[in-house]
């Protein structure tokens, strides 16, 4: 029973550690609906209902936003969502840089060269192997850099079989530090997970809403940039929620932890009687006697009358 409750507590906890999109964005005339988790630092996005459409801009010169925007041209009547890359900076650092360009938003979208971080392989918690993987030649990978990994060459090099798996969900397949006897290099699938980026610091200066995209749906919102002539205006909010997840998680472990402490309590109360009748049955004496019932679950010590 014990083991029971330990696992079922760290389930629990694994759990809260999950990020759930909140946030939507809803393209104009596609009827096209894309999801994203919400920053813990920032604005807040409208409500669904009360959000205006946007424009939707992809900056020309730098796409991370790590440096200075450029303000784009876009009518004065007409607010505008900025879109940029993860990497090279922080997400807070991008936010106010969105914010110092006029954006009335902007959301971040996760990349190859974001995970990679300027390593040529991710981090094990970026990737899982069983829901895919494969192996890549040494000749090709032997003079591999930081700035090679994410690129098309190398990306190319990655085999279907690993990308193309039924439980790689994400698509896409990252190189590992894991290489065999021959110096082939191991590629797995990549987690593609929402992300909170509530570790970042936060001002009170800072009053645009932040979101996060996955790779995916990044990639299918570029799908929509030629439908519209890459003039893409779009409604961004918060979701309505009828059931909050984080919320029932936490009474669970409530629950799962007031459980767990009645059974260590009842196996103590259990190892204390048996102590004492095998004490007693040894033939010590005892200044308590002990009145006990038969389909009671615990002893009533009284002291003896002098």
């Amino acid at each position: 029973m014990r083991k029971f409750l330990i696992l079922f507590l760290l389930l629990l906890f694994g759990a809260v550690q999950c990020v759930i999109p909140s946030g939507q964005l809803s393209i104009r005339y596609a009827y096209k609906t894309v999801d994203f988790s919400v920053a813990h630092f920032g604005g807040q996005f409208a409500q669904i209902g009360y959000s205006s459409y946007a424009r939707l801009i992809y900056p020309s010169s730098d796409a991370k936003g790590c440096g200075e925007i450029s303000k784009p041209y876009v009518s004065r009547s007409m607010p505008f969502v900025l879109i940029l890359e993860r990497g090279e900076c922080s997400f807070y650092s991008k936010a106010k840089n969105a914010q110092e360009a006029g954006a009335a938003a902007v959301l971040i979208y996760n990349s190859l060269e974001g995970i990679y971080s300027e390593k040529p392989y991710a981090d094990s918690r970026d990737y899982d192997c069983s829901n895919g993987e494969g192996w890549v030649e040494h000749s090709i990978v032997k003079d591999m850099t930081s700035s090679d990994v994410y690129g098309p060459t190398m990306v190319g090099s990655i085999p279907d079989s690993c990308s193309n798996n039924r439980h790689c969900n994400s698509d896409v397949c990252l190189y590992t530090n894991a290489t065999d006897s021959d110096g082939d290099q191991k590629v797995c699938c990549a987690w593609d997970l929402y992300m909170s980026m509530g570790s970042e610091a936060q001002e009170p200066s800072l009053t645009i809403p932040v979101g996060f995209l996955r790779m995916q749906d990044y990639r299918t919102l570029n799908s929509y940039k030629s439908y519209s002539l890459n003039i893409m205006e779009v409604a961004v909010y918060e979701k309505a929620v009828f059931w909050s997840w984080s919320a029932f998680v936490i009474w669970l472990m409530a629950v799962a932890i007031v459980a767990y402490g009645s059974v260590l309590a009842a196996e103590e109360d259990q190892l204390f009687i048996y102590t004492r009748g095998s004490e007693k049955s040894g033939g010590k004496e005892d200044d308590f006697e002990e009145e006990s019932v038969a389909s009671a679950p615990s002893i009533r010590r009284v002291a003896k009358s002098r």
